[in-house]
């Protein structure tokens, strides 16, 4: 219908730092283990799962980078970055591994020091609480007392990229962030926000990336077809009529 799943790993196993120094082959059996189950146990095709994160945005440096790449990813999406202050710099946008990432794009290493050409990495970008203090997720920057200030929150963060460089706003969070009822409340307003824009669009990584391969004008965005839904909900149905 449309939702893209991507991997993240077996395990998910504690301490944190453990991933910091995982093996090459620690990442092959956890990411592309990941990935054979959600194919296996789940009957998600493999090759639309493109990509991966790993846990607690700890980076393996070159043992992860490297496990990916070899294993045909299409990206990764465990690089945390953004200022530290909200106003001190714009955006970052998503960007390919090429070249070796420096400190503004990858704050929380152990970073990679070799190149994947083709590799793409879409950032995890900090969000400001109404408050004025930073996190790494929605869900991880100070509780909102109601949907409006959830509202609030989402918008304001959301006007940081709209009227800037306009890079992809990253809405990445954990399941928890929901066992308050206002906060899908608030999330459901700011969804029927976006919808009121002409210029705005609720996308998926690897649409954000076909986008970026091929920029797209407004005026031609309806024939884009990385962007269309067309045969979705008809493929789920004949699906579960099988």
């Amino acid at each position: 219908m449309g939702v893209e799943i991507a991997s993240h790993t077996v395990s998910h196993r504690f301490p944190h730092t453990w991933w910091s120094t995982a093996s090459y082959q620690d990442y092959v059996e956890e990411a592309v283990g990941m990935r054979d189950k959600l194919t296996s146990e789940s009957g998600v095709p493999t090759q639309d799962i493109k990509g991966f994160r790993v846990p607690f945005l700890q980076l393996g440096t070159d043992s992860m980078y490297g496990a990916l790449y070899d294993n045909k990813f299409q990206y990764d999406s465990s690089m945390f970055t953004g200022a530290q202050w909200e106003g001190e710099s714009d955006p970052v946008w998503p960007f390919t591994l090429d070249y070796v990432p420096g400190q503004t794009f990858c704050q929380h290493g152990p970073c990679p020091n070799k190149q994947y050409p083709g590799l793409w990495e879409i950032p995890v970008q900090r969000w400001y609480g109404l408050d004025g203090h930073s996190c790494a997720m929605p869900d991880g920057c100070s509780a909102t007392g109601d949907a409006e200030e959830t509202l609030e929150y989402l918008k304001s963060n959301f006007r940081r990229y709209y009227n800037s460089n306009r890079a992809p706003l990253g809405v990445f969070m954990h399941a928890r962030w929901f066992t308050s009822e206002h906060t899908l409340e608030g999330l459901d307003m700011f969804i029927d926000y976006l919808l009121t824009l002409e210029d705005v669009y609720i996308v998926t990584p690897s649409q954000v990336i076909a986008w970026m391969k091929n920029p797209t004008p407004l005026s031609k965005i309806n024939s884009f077809a990385a962007w269309s839904c067309d045969g979705a909900a008809n493929d789920v149905w004949l699906d579960e009529k099988k």
